[in-house]
Parts: structure tokens; C-alpha cells; sequence
């Protein structure tokens, strides 16, 4: 049981890097903004800043991570990609030939493409959303056209 609670705080750990670093580097990550009402965060305040700005202004309202996590975060990271240097270094490989990293890490590429690819998904699925709105939006008024015309005939007619 405490083998299998390392490894969930290891995957959540590991998402929390692989989002903070979609909403640092992604330019196309504006979904979020979308989602909370076009650039207004939960409180219906507007969100002013980067994205990572609303969601550690959050944080910190909830009790959350702060300042100071983020800092450690950070320094993590450092250590890890200096560590990954390291091992490339030694043996000049840095990846094993089915393509996971040797320590392990793999898993975090992974996870970003996965937000990534999911991000990208959602952002079809609006797009057709919009599409299919728009095109029922001209069917209904097509129908009212229709249906003038029909009730017009019959009274002058």
C-alpha cells in the first residue's frame, strides 16, 4: 500500500509539472481562459496577468500552493535536468532504445502530449460545436422563412 501511494504522489506530481509547463510554454492554451468566461477568473474578477498568475493568485485564495512551493518546484526541476546532463554525459546515450528516458522520466513527456493532444481535441471539439451551432442557427431560420411564407399565402390567399 505505501509502494502504491509513492507512485500516485509521483503521477500527481508529475501531472502538476506537465501542467504548470503547458501553461508556461503553450501558446495555445487559451482554453482555460475560455473556460472560465473569456479571461474572468472563478470569482468573476478579471484575470489580469499570465495564466500562471490566475492560477497562483487561486491557489494562494484557497490555501494552496504558494510562492514558495513553485520556488521548490523549481529547483527540483533544475536538479532533475541537471541530473539528466549528468547520465548523458557518462555514457553519451541519454535514452534507452525504446525511447524512455534511463531514469525513469519518460513518463513526463508522455504526460504532456497527453495534455497536449487533449487540449487540442477540446479545441476541435468547440470549433465543430460552433460549426453545428451555426449551421442549426441557419436551418431554424430557414424554417421561420418557411413558415412565413406558408402562413402568408394562406391568409392572402
Amino acid at each position: 500500500m505505501d509502494e502504491a501511494s509513492e507512485k500516485l504522489a509521483e503521477e500527481t506530481m508529475m501531472r502538476k509539472r506537465a501542467e504548470q509547463q503547458l501553461r508556461k510554454g503553450d501558446a495555445g492554451l487559451t482554453w482555460h481562459r475560455e473556460a472560465r468566461g473569456r479571461g474572468k477568473d472563478g470569482g468573476g474578477e478579471e484575470a489580469e496577468g499570465e495564466d500562471g498568475e490566475i492560477w497562483e493568485e487561486e491557489e494562494e485564495r484557497e490555501g494552496g500552493e504558494g510562492e514558495d512551493e513553485e520556488e521548490e518546484e523549481n529547483e527540483e526541476e533544475r536538479e532533475e535536468s541537471e541530473d539528466e546532463e549528468e547520465g548523458e554525459a557518462e555514457d553519451g546515450e541519454g535514452e534507452e532504445e525504446d525511447g524512455e528516458a534511463e531514469d525513469g522520466e519518460g513518463g513526463g513527456a508522455s504526460v504532456v502530449d497527453a495534455l497536449r493532444e487533449e487540449v487540442e481535441l477540446e479545441r476541435i471539439l468547440r470549433a465543430l460545436a460552433e460549426d453545428g451551432m451555426k449551421a442549426v442557427e441557419q436551418q431554424v431560420e430557414r424554417l421561420r422563412e418557411e413558415v412565413s411564407r406558408r402562413w402568408s399565402s394562406r391568409w392572402s390567399g
